[in-house]
């Protein structure tokens, strides 16, 4: 395993969040490092303030659907003042985001997008964005980016998963909610 090259302004919070992902399972292993090539973008190494008070890694909205995973906390971001997620750890962000995919119609179709992780990101990424053909083409070339840092550390293959879950419907989040109790299919 290589070590990754942090910034040298990166929180400890975020470089906790890296380790807690390598250990965390997830059904597409393979998008680790685009996924957190994704988070240090949104939060600039860790370094917002959402990230460092509300540990949201991604700008991440509240909405009601989200309510396992996190919390409604008022924020004022680039776009006025807001309810966004507050996440109380590690773990519930990381399920969080990948519920998020799962829960907001916007991504419908997203697990039809998981061989690699530029054409995830190919496909989520404009839709997260959502700013422009322009910005969002950029925000996608911005992740690519910074995913080659992140792969460098993280054992990352193209092939998705042979358990049988790609496109199979099942979520990347391991299903289970913050109370212990398994979601059941709605």
């Amino acid at each position: 395993m290589i070590p990754i090259q942090y910034p040298a302004d990166t929180p400890a919070s975020f470089k906790k969040l890296v380790e807690d992902y390598r250990g965390h399972k997830i059904i597409y292993p393979h998008l680790k490092a685009v996924t957190l090539a994704q988070w240090a973008l949104e939060s600039g190494w860790g370094t917002s303030r959402l990230a460092t008070g509300h540990g949201n890694y991604g700008g991440m909205k509240w909405r009601p659907y989200m309510n396992a995973w996190a919390s409604p906390e008022q924020y004022t971001a680039h776009d006025g003042r807001e309810l966004y997620c507050h996440f109380p750890t590690n773990g519930f962000w990381i399920d969080g985001y990948w519920a998020r995919l799962d829960r907001n119609e916007a991504y419908s179709g997203w697990k039809k997008h998981t061989r690699d992780g530029a054409d995830f990101i190919g496909f989520i990424g404009p839709i997260w964005v959502g700013t422009g053909a322009m910005a969002e083409a950029q925000y996608v070339r911005d992740v690519l980016r910074l995913e080659t840092i992140f792969a460098k550390s993280f054992e990352v293959t193209n092939e998705t998963p042979d358990d049988g879950s790609a496109g199979s419907g099942t979520s990347p989040w391991n299903g289970m909610l913050p109370d212990g109790s398994i979601k059941k299919k709605s």
